[in-house]
Order: C-alpha cells, then structure tokens, then sequence
C-alpha cells in the first residue's frame, strides 16, 4: 500500500486533476498507520490514543509531509470529528469508580496547581512588564490587571501530566512501584 502511495505522489498530474483519490489513500494510510501503532503501543502499557497521535505528527505536515497543508482543509470535517473520537477515546480511559474514591486528593491537587501556576506565572509577569515598553507606563493597577490575565492564560496552558503522574504513583505506594496495597485476595 505505501508503494502504490509513494507511486501516485511520484505520477505526474494535469493541471486541475482531481486529487481526491490520492487524498483519500493517503487519508486511509494515515488511519491504518495510527491503528497499528496504537496496538503497538498497547503491548509497551500506553494508550492507544498515543498511537494515533504520533501517527498525525509524523505523518502530518509538520513531521514528513505524507498529508500536506493543504490537503488538511479539505479533511475539515473528519478533523472535527477525529477530535470528537479522540476525546470520547480519552474519556472511555477514566474509569469513574477511580475517580470516585480519590475526589478529595484530585481536588486538592487540582486546585494547588491552579492556584500555583496562577501566582507564579502573574508575579513573573508583573516582574517583567517593567521591560516592556507598551506596559511599563501604564499605572500599577492596570499592571496588575493585565498580570492576572496573563497568569489566567497561563493556567489554562499549563500542562499537568507530571503531577498526574506523580499523583498516581504516591496512591500506589511509595512510588517505587509498591502495588501490594492494590491487591486483591
């Protein structure tokens, strides 16, 4: 299947050709690619999801270029959708009855990171805004105004894997991998 790709990449197209079966053999190789990566992953205990999404990085156009720029306008639908099944495929990881005897530790967790990354990000920002030529006149109650925006964004982009991870392994023992406590007898 790559061979007939790579032949039809390499076939010389009239001006004004329809693309569209190139596009979708390529659309229906990056689908068949992300699959069997995520069953490979499956097998090293990740996510299938991963799979799929190193698929589109590699394939996509930022990675080799198999899918091109403008080839995606034109997946703008399947797009919308694919996020709507990566999303419900992330939701379908969560298991409810985990999450239910922990709400108290994600919910402290949650909330001092939020409040942390919050803090920090707009300190360093009012910090720096006296370099900034625009800002630094401005009187300090608006200074302190466009901080906490700032610090707002920053939260809403802060990545929390980490302490997720890190969260999961102190429910689990000691962090060494110490699982007795989650056994069954």
């Amino acid at each position: 299947m790559l061979t007939l790709v790579g032949i039809a990449r390499l076939y010389p197209h009239q001006s004004g050709s329809n693309d569209a079966g190139l596009l979708t053999l390529s659309f229906g190789m990056v689908i068949l690619s992300g699959y069997l990566l995520g069953e490979l992953l499956v097998h090293v205990k990740l996510p299938r999801i991963s799979g799929y999404l190193i698929t589109g990085m590699i394939l996509g156009p930022f990675g080799v270029k198999f899918i091109t720029e403008s080839s995606i306008q034109n997946f703008a639908l399947i797009d919308q959708i694919a996020l709507a099944l990566i999303a419900l495929t992330a939701g379908g990881e969560l298991h409810f009855s985990s999450i239910q005897r922990r709400w108290r530790g994600i919910a402290c967790l949650t909330f001092f990171q939020i409040s942390l990354v919050f803090l920090l990000s707009s300190a360093v920002f009012f910090y720096i805004i006296q370099w900034l030529p625009v800002l630094s006149t401005l009187p300090i109650s608006s200074r302190v105004g466009a901080s906490m925006v700032f610090g707002i964004i920053a939260t809403a982009q802060s990545p929390a894997d980490d302490r997720r991870d890190h969260y999961r392994n102190s429910l689990e023992g000691n962090g060494a991998g110490d699982h007795s406590r989650c056994r069954r007898h």
